[in-house]
Formats: structure tokens, C-alpha cells, sequence
């Protein structure tokens, strides 16, 4: 005969649900003992799986101090045309070759455009 008073199955293909247990006004007590946690929520990052939050909360969980460059009108460029005799490189291809774990990204190569015989300026 079955119990109106239970509402667990005994079907073993059932899994019960842990029972509900209120944490409200469970204070640091509870806390200690392994029951309620409190937590502050400081900041939203972002969406899981999204590559700029994960990279993000990776460097707050670790420490590591993200690259964060000023805003572009204090850097105190120059134009171009204000140094004599200076290459004006901006349509050469540059790339790093710094590895992932650098602090400061100072080796770079370029690469030319092949020349009317083909050959390439590696700089």
C-alpha cells in the first residue's frame, strides 16, 4: 500500500531531489559549518565561452595584470610629416615574434612585397 504523506518514488529509476533547505538568515554560524555562504557580486564580465571574458576572468583569477593602453588622444603622437627625415612605415607588414608569455612586445619582423623580380625584403 502506498503513503499519501510521501512524495519520493521509490522507483529506482527515479532520482529524489535533495531536500530544500533555506539559507536565509543562516548567519556566519551556518556559514562555518558548511551550510549558507554569502557572496558579494562585483562585476559582470561577460558571457562563459566568450573568449575576452574568459581571457579577462583568467587574469583576475590569476593575477595577471591585463595590457591596458591609454586612451589614443594622450598618446602625444606626433604627425607623421613633423620629423624630417622620418620612414613613414605604416603600409609595411609587421608582425610579433615575441612569445605568448612577454611583458614588453618589442620584436617584430616585416615582411615586403614580392619586387618585379619576385624577391621579398625580410626586415
Amino acid at each position: 500500500s502506498s503513503s499519501s504523506s510521501s512524495s519520493v518514488s521509490s522507483s529506482s529509476d527515479e532520482l529524489a531531489a535533495p531536500p530544500k533547505r533555506s539559507n536565509v538568515d543562516a548567519g556566519p554560524a551556518a556559514a562555518a559549518a558548511g551550510g549558507a555562504r554569502e557572496a558579494e557580486l562585483v562585476e559582470l564580465l561577460g558571457p562563459c565561452g566568450d573568449h575576452p571574458t574568459e581571457l579577462l576572468a583568467f587574469q583576475l583569477h590569476f593575477g595577471v595584470r591585463p595590457c591596458r593602453y591609454p586612451a589614443r588622444d594622450a598618446w602625444a603622437l606626433s604627425p607623421a610629416d613633423a620629423v624630417p627625415d622620418r620612414t613613414d612605415a605604416r603600409d609595411v607588414y609587421c608582425f610579433s615574434v615575441d612569445n605568448a608569455s612577454t611583458r614588453d612586445v618589442d620584436d617584430a619582423l616585416s615582411l615586403s612585397e614580392p619586387d618585379a623580380d619576385g624577391a621579398r625584403t625580410l626586415g
